[in-house]
């Protein structure tokens, strides 16, 4: 059976001989009361000696962000965050696109000044500067999140 700590993420594993009881993670100290039927009441808190984490790697959420916004985040657990940062960059590309296409279409014809387009160009570069934004935002935030990840999972080694 294997149980994720709510407290650090690691993940416990146990042959069932755990069930019902109160343990102690062996990384961040925390007790954990098992899932399933108690086999024995016991008032002592056990150990679980098996144990793996479910360490993120910066390095991978920044590469998971750079190719798509939100991924990174998505990786790192931060599913809303993730779907916030999907839709924030192609919305601010659309709003830009439509705002720019619109400003063009009003301008084409024949009478309007060349110096209409600035408007039109303007939206644009201030919408693309958007989506530029909210892509390096992703990167960088991905990338910080995973890291304090790894730093939370190490000091908790560090306790035992």
């Amino acid at each position: 059976m294997q149980f994720p700590c709510p407290y650090c993420r690691a993940v416990l594993v146990d042959d069932g001989t755990l069930a019902g009881s109160e343990v102690e993670c062996p990384y961040c100290r925390g007790r954990i009361q098992m899932p399933g039927a108690p086999i024995a009441a016991t008032s002592t808190t056990q150990r679980v000696e098996h144990v793996y984490r479910l360490d993120k790697s910066p390095g991978i959420a920044a590469v998971l962000s750079f190719f798509w916004a939100g991924l990174g985040q998505m990786y790192n657990g931060q599913m809303a965050k993730g779907f916030g940062f999907m839709a924030a960059g192609p919305l601010a590309v659309i709003v830009g696109s439509v705002a720019f296409i619109g400003t063009m279409y009003r301008v084409g014809d024949d009478s309007a000044p060349p110096e209409a387009m600035l408007p039109a160009a303007l939206l644009a570069g201030v919408f693309g500067l958007v989506a530029f934004m909210v892509w390096a935002w992703g990167v960088v935030d991905a990338y910080s999140v995973a890291q304090q990840q790894q730093r939370r999972g190490r000091k908790s080694r560090r306790r035992r």
